[in-house]
């Protein structure tokens, strides 16, 4: 859900990345198939090796796309000050913000899945056991979206908060101080949320781990 904040050239640069990615992705799955080792173990590195190229770029571009984000809603927190209306100045800001963070995820979630669909394909070369893996796989990405998914219901009533507390320093003496406590005051309410998510993060990949490595010495779970 990219907000208003992406418009014009903005909008339609990062439609070229994206479809840039995409065709780079469909390149590199035909790559992975015709290259898959008839030895299972040495065509899952094989699969896997592509699958980290494939996603390699798509954090730095998430970060990048996240940031933009941030800088925009600072611009239009100062401007709120001078506002006719400033509490829906800031409502509105920090409203498309969340926007604009959310594109930024949909975005990259959306060129993961591309990768992931590309791995899946290589994995289906390998044999039954590359069949298995491409389950396990699967069972990972629920588990990772259901982690996020978690992490986004703990974190918003921090993001309600921190509007709350934002629009009460505007127009204030002393209100920059005031917008960066509150921020602060953001960042430590989510850090918990943040914690857990790394953690149930970690254990999604140790359970499709072990469910890869039951794959290959035939006891699959």
């Amino acid at each position: 859900m990219v907000g208003s904040r992406l418009e014009g050239g903005s909008l339609r640069s990062l439609c070229t990345r994206a479809a840039l990615v995409v065709a780079g992705i469909l390149l590199l799955c035909g790559s992975a198939r015709a290259q898959a080792s008839p030895d299972p173990k040495q065509c899952f590195e094989d699969c896997a090796g592509h699958a980290q190229e494939c996603n390699q770029p798509i954090g730095q571009e998430s970060h990048t796309c996240h940031l933009g984000c941030r800088q925009n809603l600072r611009r239009r927190l100062r401007a709120c000050s001078h506002d006719t209306d400033p509490q829906s100045c800031v409502s509105k800001a920090f409203g498309d913000d969340f926007s604009c963070a959310e594109g930024c995820h949909d975005s990259a979630a959306a060129e993961r899945q591309t990768c992931a669909d590309a791995t899946d394909a290589c994995l289906d070369d390998c044999g039954p056991d590359g069949v298995c893996a491409a389950g396990c796989h699967d069972q990972g990405r629920s588990c990772r979206q259901a982690a996020y998914e978690a992490l986004e219901s703990c974190t918003q009533p921090c993001e309600q908060d921190l509007v709350s507390a934002v629009q009460a320093c505007i127009g204030k003496p002393g209100e920059a101080a005031c917008i960066k406590q509150a921020f602060q005051s953001a960042r430590s309410c989510a850090q918990p949320c943040r914690t857990t998510y790394r953690s149930a993060m970690k254990d999604c990949r140790k359970t499709q781990g072990t469910c890869v490595h039951g794959c290959l010495t035939g006891n699959p779970s």
